[in-house]
């Protein structure tokens, strides 16, 4: 099955099979669109698939959708059920039965999850059943040859992945996992990229010897509602619920659901009064059920008011209204809980992913076992009766939510398709044909210049040590006026730390007369606050940021770009890594990131302290900038005199490779039009493909276009 839509949340949908399917007789074609002038230009060439094997992955498959729909003019790309395309026997039996197996026999389903993740020749098997079923998916996929899959189910990522292995179809595969962990299932060697919703899947497919680089801890997309909370307060208001009792919120599922009614009968035997707001979803049998059963023994509980929902398309707000949560840890509802910031009581986890999932929420302070029916009416008095202790679960589950996941994930496909679409546009050399040139080749004594932030690293380390400082008690640093131009003097709010006011004069400078040069008084700014500082400081800060992104998935290496500049280095090349970040922050970067990963490449060298250039907020005797200020009434002169070049992300790169280079370098690599000047300088240069700086690529292609005498490669 097959769902395209116009519209932003699917209200109506119009559903095909293959054969009617409009994309059918012509291939996806983008040629005439380009990142600059196409929000999400990629959504025209792209398709996503789904598995209706209970309902979370098609929510997720929906929700990136909708999302894609919201910033593209309200297109969005199909939607294909791999379930639904298969033989009508077989789907039921692929569908139903896992759904069976869930109610009637977990334990076997259990064992069935660690076998299959356990044995490669149970995967090969699998993979062997999965394509004789999915004849109608792989020949959609060559007819119409999307140039990204953006799969919410493991079984058409293993298709994609077996085309891409056999060369019927060129195209990026985005996996987006929808569970905390990951089957070994869903580890397809023909991914261009994974969507992870946190650690643990991230450590998984680490272990199974996926490049870091390739992963993303994203979160699992959501709903659009997700990321625009509703007070506690005005969802009671919305639903009729009291603002004075707890409301404690009993999420069956759908699908997948065992006999709950004994949980029903534990929360009876609470003590506390309480609101108990029962959602069955599509099980009508359980909601019947408990209906009829709190109908004849509503005498036993006349402190508790029980509401009984079947399906609800109002979760979220229900969500918000509520105190806790009792459910089974599914991916996705478990992930719209942190996102709310909704403490979890576990109950009755389906052997595999979801004790997976429940593993994940208690490790992290977010939820409570009760594997015991009869227990779960105590379970639910002691949490009511100790706020404190709610108030503290929710804080920590609003910390692991990530109701921006959609964005996440848009933002990591964006990355991988605009790479391919530099590639085509750019007579660019890849870099394997670019060594093989190089292989008889001395560059003793040749210069390569790289960039620090974001050529050499995913994530930004300036932006990481702001943050982390407004974070910390240095966000007590004092923050001095910073002059934007002739007409604008820009001073810190009260409480204000060092990364918001950065942000709000940056956000200025673009109405600013001259913003390039507002842009340079930003940085001067900058290097004046971090002055105060000690170098020891700033690499101890340095250090925690780094850990604490790194663990959020928002910084790292870009190994290609590290494994070039080894390769150049290991050939004779001398480095200068140049960044308009403070140099301690680079230097430690350097040393404790770059240069370690450098070896993983059979490199003999490190890259040298004098070899690595950013802009230096300390003079040559080791005084800090403000010491000197302090005994000097020449401010800007002792600033200018003192500061390496770089001092901006401008002309500052070109100048330092004028300056300080005896001739031009041999190899530049750049990933922004502000260091095309940079870029112009090398004999060869490399292009470090960003999806967050779609508008670059753009002019990149201008700037140097095909045909032009500079030879360049896509990193």
């Amino acid at each position: 099955m097959i769902e395209t839509s116009t519209a932003l949340a699917f209200p109506k949908r119009d559903l095909y099979r293959v054969s009617d399917n409009p994309f059918a007789s012509t291939k996806f074609d983008s040629s005439n669109l380009t990142p600059h002038r196409d929000p999400e230009w990629w959504a025209r060439s792209a398709v996503i698939l789904s598995g209706s094997v209970g309902m979370g992955h098609t929510m997720t498959a929906r929700a990136i959708a909708s999302h894609i729909g919201r910033n593209n003019q309200g297109y969005a790309p199909p939607i294909v059920d791999a379930v639904e395309l298969m033989p009508r026997l077989a789907g039921k039996i692929y569908s139903d039965g896992y759904l069976t197996l869930a109610r009637r026999a977990p334990s076997i389903l259990g064992k069935l999850y660690a076998a299959s993740d356990a044995q490669e020749k149970l995967s090969g098997l699998a993979l062997t059943m999965d394509r004789l079923i999915s004849r109608k998916l792989e020949q959609f996929l060559t007819d119409t040859s999307p140039d990204v899959v953006i799969s919410t189910h493991f079984l058409p990522s293993r298709i994609v992945g077996a085309l891409k292995a056999i060369g019927r179809i060129d195209t990026d595969l985005i996996q987006v996992i929808t569970d905390f962990d990951a089957h070994a299932y869903w580890m397809v060697p023909e991914t261009s990229h994974y969507c992870v919703a946190a650690e643990p899947a991230k450590k998984r497919l680490l272990a199974a010897g996926v490049a870091p680089e390739l992963i993303s801890i994203t979160g699992i997309p959501l709903r659009h509602e997700y990321s625009m909370p509703t007070s506690k307060s005005e969802a009671r208001t919305k639903l009729k619920l009291e603002d004075d009792a707890p409301v404690i919120l009993v999420a069956l599922g759908g699908h997948g659901a065992n006999n709950f009614t004994p949980f029903v009968k534990g929360i009876m035997t609470m003590t506390e009064a309480a609101q108990v707001v029962v959602i069955c979803g599509r099980n009508k049998s359980a909601k019947e059920n408990i209906s009829e059963f709190l109908q004849h023994n509503a005498q036993l509980f006349p402190h508790l008011k029980f509401t009984v929902l079947g399906f609800t398309d109002a979760i979220h707000t229900f969500m918000a209204a509520a105190d806790l949560l009792v459910t089974k840890p599914g991916g996705i509802t478990s992930s719209e809980a942190l996102a709310i910031g909704l403490p979890i009581v576990v109950i009755s986890p389906v052997p595999g992913q979801e004790e997976h999932n429940a593993k994940y929420l208690l490790e992290n302070g977010v939820a409570v076992d009760c594997p015991e029916s009869d227990r779960l009416g105590v379970t639910l008095d002691e949490l009511i009766a100790h706020p404190e202790t709610l108030s503290a679960m929710s804080i920590r589950a609003k910390q692991l939510g990530r109701p921006d996941a959609c964005s996440q994930v848009t933002h990591r496909v964006s990355e991988v398709t605009l790479r391919r679409w530099v590639s085509a546009q750019v007579d660019g050399m890849s870099t394997e044909a670019f060594f093989d040139e190089l292989a008889q080749t001395s560059l003793v004594g040749e210069r390569v210049v790289f960039d620090l932030d974001n050529t050499l690293l995913v994530g930004d380390s300036g932006d990481e040590l702001l943050k982390f400082l407004d974070q910390t008690t240095h966000k007590r640093l004092k923050l001095l006026p910073c002059i934007v131009d002739d007409s604008c003097t820009m001073t810190a709010k009260l409480g204000e730390g060092p990364a918001a006011f950065y942000s709000r004069i940056l956000a200025s400078s673009q109405s600013a007369s001259n913003p390039d040069a507002a842009v340079e008084a930003a940085y001067l700014w900058l290097t004046k606050t971090l002055s105060g500082m000690t170098i020891a400081d700033i690499e101890r800060a340095t250090a925690a940021a780094w850990q604490q992104a790194s663990r959020e998935g928002r910084i790292g290496i870009k190994i290609a770009s590290v494994e070039t500049l080894g390769r150049l280095m290991s050939l004779g090349a001398r480095p200068a890594i140049v960044s308009a970040t403070n140099q301690a922050t680079v230097s430690w970067i350097i040393r404790n990131v770059v240069n370690p990963n450098l070896a993983e490449f059979d490199n003999e060298h490190n890259i040298q302290p004098d070899e690595v250039f950013g802009v230096s907020s300390y003079c040559e005797g080791g005084s800090t900038v403000r010491e000197l200020l302090l005994s000097s009434g020449s401010r800007e002169h002792i600033l200018t005199a003192q500061l390496h070049t770089p001092t901006t992300a401008f002309g500052g790169k070109r100048d330092f490779v004028l300056q300080n280079l005896s001739k031009r370098p041999f190899f530049v690599a750049g990933d922004s039009a502000n260091d095309f000047a940079m870029l112009a300088t090398g004999r060869t240069h490399g292009w470090v493909v960003r999806g967050d700086k779609s508008g670059s690529s753009d002019r990149y292609v201008e700037r140097f276009p095909v045909g032009s005498a500079e030879r360049q490669i896509i990193l």
